[in-house]
């Protein structure tokens, strides 16, 4: 909607990040998800080389179709997934800036409206994080993509903050 000219942010984006999982087929997972849950779940999808979805709107562009993508930068490699995760969540933040952001893996498949009726039931002027950290014996916890995990503006806006403290412990690495 508008008031003035001022468009309004998407109440949610589905940020579509790569799988570990058969990624030579992830431009056709791309394509299926285009053509199926993409443009309803307003899909972003993180991209290394913008040949994965040549058909995509670059997100710095200010597009208002879907799906688009995000391109990460040379210097973040395939397998660095905390610092590519850092830069997506910075990057989605201050283009799109919606309500929530909605993380899955590319392998993963959305119900949009299911997805919108849950969320309009949240607040995203508060902290939240929905969601099921995987763990191992000896590993450090993590988000799985696979099942999914939504952030609210505000845990987004407040995790840039941190991370943008010197010193502080919310980084890669540690």
């Amino acid at each position: 909607s508008t008031s003035e000219g001022v468009v309004d942010p998407p109440s949610f984006v589905t940020v579509v990040l790569p799988s570990v999982v058969n990624p030579e087929k992830r431009p056709l997972r791309l394509e299926t998800i285009a053509k199926t849950w993409g443009k309803a779940s307003r899909a972003v999808y993180v991209v290394h080389n913008a040949n994965e979805y040549p058909e995509g709107a670059p997100i710095e562009d200010g597009h208002t179709t879907f799906p688009q993508v995000c391109l990460v930068p040379e210097t973040i490699k395939f397998d660095d997934g905390v610092p590519r995760l850092e830069y997506v969540i910075r990057t989605i933040h201050n283009t799109i800036d919606p309500d929530f952001a909605f993380f899955v893996n590319d392998h993963t498949f959305v119900l949009p409206n299911h997805l919108h009726q849950f969320l309009k039931l949240l607040d995203c002027s508060k902290d939240l994080y929905v969601g099921h950290a995987l763990k191992g014996e000896k590993e450090t916890a993590f988000n799985s993509g696979a099942s999914g995990y939504v952030l609210s503006r505000t845990t987004m806006s407040r995790l840039i903050k941190e991370w943008d403290k010197p010193g502080s412990r919310c980084q890669a690495g540690n």
